[in-house]
């Protein structure tokens, strides 16, 4: 599972702003804005393995990683996008090939400051650069 970290500035650059982690292979994104304690990089796609290997629904899932970051760092913000296949999409049922859901999980900031949520949402649209 590879993944990347960003660091976005504020203007006056004293503290990051947003520190979101991509986790590519399972389309995980989870950002966090610190509140005084910022987590190593790595810290975030662990707690993202621990809850994805529980049996569950994705909506659950969401929730459960936006949560546990809260309750642990108590950042400003925390905002988390999963983006999934289901076998059951694609085997069973309906049999849509590369359909994919997509749930989100916002709290703090990302949920009540328009401005914060949208900076998240462009940042996450944002293709990375294909030298990466």
């Amino acid at each position: 599972m590879g993944f990347r970290g960003y660091w976005n500035f504020t203007s006056n650059g004293a503290e990051p702003s947003i520190l979101l982690s991509q986790i590519y292979r399972e389309g995980f994104m989870v950002a966090y804005i610190p509140d005084g304690k910022v987590v190593g990089l790595s810290k975030i796609p662990r707690v993202v393995e621990v809850f994805a290997r529980r049996l569950q629904i994705q909506e659950q899932l969401t929730e459960q990683i936006a949560d546990a970051i809260s309750k642990s760092i108590n950042p400003k913000g925390v905002a988390v996008v999963v983006h999934a296949r289901h076998m059951c999409m694609e085997m069973r049922g309906i049999e849509k090939i590369n359909s994919t859901t997509v749930s989100s999980a916002l709290r703090g900031l990302f949920k009540s400051d328009l401005r914060t949520r949208n900076e998240f949402f462009s940042i996450i649209n944002t293709p990375a650069p294909l030298n990466f």
